[in-house]
């Protein structure tokens, strides 16, 4: 008889759902919400007992937030901005690194990026802070990030093996 754990790596290896990595976001973040409601069945059932889902959906969103914009003057690494997303948007503050025209850093640029449902493209994104070239410059590497296709599956795997290596429990 399979362990839970073995059930849960089994069901993630044989199943895939590959999506945009905005959609995996929305999903993990749609995922800890439910679980963090006060009126969650769990809640009555397991007083003081984490729900070890909790901490993987967290690992999903963390790794989501990491494959975002890096580099090339993306030199500060954007932040979920928890208190402002929502069910329909997702909210990302960072700071970039500006270059003059020979190349040298010239200053830093605040940014808050917003993506939001679109019913004809799937998602729009905003940006604001800086000047406009830099804004569209911005929208495209997060609508580029953001639309590149992942396997969440693969994601809940990598965290639900480290627990198992680590001998945590489902």
């Amino acid at each position: 008889m399979l362990s839970v754990t073995d059930r849960i790596i089994d069901n993630l290896e044989s199943n895939e759902r590959v999506m945009p990595l905005y959609q995996i976001m929305a999903h993990a973040l749609e995922a800890l919400t439910a679980l963090r409601s006060p009126h969650h069945p769990l809640d009555d059932a397991h007083a003081n007992v984490s729900n070890p889902w909790d901490a993987r959906w967290q690992y999903v969103v963390e790794t989501c937030v990491g494959l975002l914009p890096r580099g090339g003057g993306f030199d500060v690494h954007p932040k979920l901005c928890d208190m402002r997303t929502r069910q329909n948007r997702l909210v990302f503050l960072g700071s970039y690194h500006e270059m003059d025209d020979v190349g040298s850093y010239c200053g830093w640029i605040d940014y808050v990026v917003t993506a939001t449902p679109d019913f004809l493209h799937g998602y729009n994104v905003s940006v604001r802070g800086g000047h406009n070239r830099f804004k569209d410059w911005c929208a495209e590497s997060f609508q580029a990030h953001l639309s590149h296709p992942y396997d969440m599956n693969q994601f809940l795997l990598t965290v639900v093996r480290e627990e198992a290596a680590h001998g945590r429990a489902a």
